[in-house]
């Protein structure tokens, strides 16, 4: 299998955080708190990726945001794949990665 490294260059990975964050707590509020940012910068995010993945991914619910099947979808897939990222950026050492 071919990897599209030039194709993976577009994606913004802070956009995937916010989503999985989103996702995991059912909030805009928590998620913007969590990430450090305001709840507008989550909400651009999330209208940027529903344009993206051409579905509306959250349903505002008394409960809060309710994922859509395509975000559950989204999210299964994401998932081990975050997972492996933040596990790969737990061994940089500290003060040698420039961004």
């Amino acid at each position: 299998m071919l990897l599209d490294l030039a194709g993976l260059r577009e994606v913004d990975v802070n956009k995937l955080i916010i989503f999985m964050t989103v996702y995991r707590e059912a909030s805009v509020s928590n998620a913007a708190c969590i990430l450090g940012v305001t709840q507008p910068a989550i909400s651009n995010a999330l209208s940027d990726m529903r344009i993206c993945f051409c579905d509306q991914l959250f349903v505002r619910r008394d409960g809060g945001m309710q994922p859509t099947t395509k975000a559950d979808s989204i999210a299964e897939s994401l998932l081990p794949i975050l997972t492996s990222l933040s596990a790969l950026v737990g061994q940089f050492t500290p003060g040698k990665y420039r961004h």
